[in-house]
């Protein structure tokens, strides 16, 4: 299954890079977007909803300074009925057990993973949570 559009939140510019050479090697979307802030990322999100081009999966780190993964998720739930086929996946650079109780009440969240995004971690979203993605 190939994706349209991956987005990646991240205020680590070599985090982004990272990531998104990484997924253009897996060949798993056509196109990344890649944002180093909540703000930027929802302005574009939300003329991507207003457009109907939301992307099918979101990567956003939770620790960002300003707005971070949290508010993201409050405030891209907000957008509209539009979000509920976007899965998104929580990066951390350290798993801490309250987040991820958290994030196992929030529906929207699909995974709560630890940074980088590895390939091994791509098999398994491809496996586990895309395949919940309409083909």
């Amino acid at each position: 299954m190939k994706l349209k559009k991956i987005f990646l939140i991240d205020d680590d510019d070599t985090v982004n890079f990272i990531s998104k050479r990484l997924i253009q090697r897996f060949e798993i979307t056509d196109e990344i977007v890649a944002k180093n802030s909540v703000l930027e990322a929802l302005d574009v999100l939300k003329v991507d909803a207003k457009n109907g081009s939301l992307p099918e999966l979101i990567f956003v780190d939770i620790n960002m300074p300003v707005m971070d993964g949290w508010d993201f998720i409050e405030e891209f739930s907000a957008i509209g009925s539009e979000v509920a086929d976007t899965k998104i996946i929580l990066l951390t650079s350290l798993i801490n057990q309250s987040d991820k109780e958290r994030a196992d009440g929030i529906p929207i969240i699909s995974a709560f993973k630890e940074k980088p995004v590895t390939i091994e971690m791509l098999n398994e979203i491809q496996r586990d949570i895309l395949l919940l993605v309409d083909p």
